[in-house]
């Protein structure tokens, strides 16, 4: 909480550090960080903060500490972990994720970071070197559900390569269930000469995963496992034919980017 002062050995030296944080005096809304305020090796820093409308000033000034990766010699600070935040510039830089080096505050690195709005799940840090993030994904609609950064060194890097539909916050997640609405061949694996799946109209579809920005992994009513090849944010290929994923699967073609 703010002007409170927690222990803590965030450099994991044997040696805990004192961390208090307040509001700061700009403008806009900041947090000014403090280790060991008042100590020879003391430290403070200011950093802008964003909150989402409604919370409480406890919820909007925070920090939360967590062990991205058992193995290294820190405990991460994690500074207004409570909004939906993006770390690119494009929605504001309002969300730091730093280590105490014995000296000085540094703030970790993001590269191939996720476009647009989303929240990192740190109370399901598992200390494997992995930040679980909630985010949106485009791929034929958008998309809720969980990513992964991997932490090397001071850079967390984000791999597209898999995204697991509405596993964090299930009630912001569309539903990922859906209708067949015609007759429709998918692939038993992520590849286009693989054999194929036949689902037929009238069958519904489960959503699971989503791949590279081109593969929709599903299950269907007997727990078959299929992969829908997608070729552009509206249409997939099926027996090597482009077709409107609207027109198969009952997805709200309102949510369809064009």
């Amino acid at each position: 909480m703010l002007n409170k002062e927690i222990s803590i050995d965030l450099n994991k030296d044997g040696n805990p550090e004192t961390v208090m944080y307040e509001k700061g005096t700009s403008i806009d809304p900041t947090i000014v960080l403090h280790i060991n305020k008042g100590k020879d090796n003391g430290i403070s820093k200011e950093y802008n903060v964003r909150g989402t409308f409604g919370i409480t000033e406890d919820e909007f000034y925070k920090i939360e500490f967590c062990d991205i990766d058992k193995t290294d010699n820190y405990i991460e600070i994690v500074v207004n972990s409570g909004y939906l935040a993006s770390t690119t510039g494009k929605s504001g830089n309002y969300f730091h994720v730093l280590r105490y080096d014995g000296k000085d505050l540094i703030s970790l690195n993001f590269e191939n970071e996720k476009d647009g709005f989303y929240e990192f799940d740190f109370q399901n840090v598992k200390g494997d070197g992995k930040l679980p993030v909630y985010a949106k994904y485009r791929l034929v609609i958008d998309w809720y559900g969980t990513c992964m950064y991997d932490l090397k060194e001071d850079t967390l890097f984000y791999d597209d390569s898999k995204f697991l539909i509405g596993s964090i916050i299930e009630t912001e997640s569309l539903d990922n269930d859906f209708a067949v609405k015609k007759d429709v061949s998918a692939y038993k694996d992520r590849d286009t000469s693989s054999e194929k799946v036949s689902i037929k109209q009238g069958q519904t579809i489960y959503v699971v995963a989503l791949y590279d920005k081109e593969w929709m992994e599903v299950t269907t009513e007997d727990g078959t496992v299929a992969y829908f090849h997608v070729l552009n944010e509206r249409n997939i290929e099926s027996d090597g034919t482009e077709m409107v994923v609207a027109e198969y699967i009952d997805i709200n073609p309102g949510t369809i980017y064009f």
